[in-house]
């Protein structure tokens, strides 16, 4: 069974809002607006390695008083803890990127624990239609001519008919989609390690068939 992930929509996590903390990381971030704007086919610009010059080196809690291990709030992207980290690199080493960020309170004093901007680098064709839970979402007006331009969109009331290729997957831990962008996948290993971990701040948003 594979499983895709998101952030949990539960209090007191969903409340995080994290901002670039100096002019400098706000001029960061917004050469990283610019970067992804560069990019307009689909989701491409996520299977290029994002320059670390485009991550803010630091942020402030505006929002909230807490991050978890899994964070959505902050401006700039995904931002995880050190045993996130941790975790995913004793999966997969050197695979995925990981750009240090120094954490601040609204008061300017420092969080004290290490975070990082993370960005999932392993990306595989795997969605298994059969089931009929997806159906393809053409990004040509002329699909005859380019048969290989489309992704996957979900089918209303069909969160049972989900399903990915093993063989495809076999061995990974965390990665996503080519042609279904919008959700992080990871394997049940690394699930359970989550779980029995008690990390913070995701949750399951759905469970996919290996076939």
């Amino acid at each position: 069974m594979a499983i895709d992930i998101t952030c949990t929509s539960s209090p007191p996590y969903i409340y995080l809002i994290c901002v670039p903390h100096t002019t400098e990381d706000e001029e960061r971030y917004q050469s990283q607006r610019k970067w992804v704007n560069e990019y307009t086919f689909g989701n491409e610009f996520d299977r290029l390695r994002m320059p670390d010059d485009c991550f803010p080196k630091a942020l402030r809690i505006e929002k909230g008083k807490n991050l978890s291990d899994y964070n959505t709030g902050c401006k700039g992207g995904l931002v995880v803890s050190q045993r996130y980290k941790n975790l995913v690199e004793s999966f997969e080493p050197g695979v995925h990127q990981f750009s240090p960020v120094e954490i601040f309170h609204r008061d300017g004093t420092p969080y004290g624990e290490s975070f990082y901007y993370h960005r999932v680098y392993l990306f595989i064709d795997a969605v298994n239609p059969v089931l009929g839970g997806l159906e393809k979402s053409w990004m040509t007006a002329h699909p005859e001519s380019n048969p290989d331009r489309y992704g996957w969109k979900f089918v209303r009331g069909s969160r049972d008919k989900l399903a990915v290729f093993k063989d495809k997957i076999a061995g990974r831990a965390t990665w996503r989609d080519t042609r279904y962008f919008v959700v992080t996948f990871c394997s049940d290993a690394f699930v359970e390690k989550l779980k029995a971990g008690n990390f913070r701040g995701w949750q399951t948003i759905n469970h996919w068939q290996e076939l």
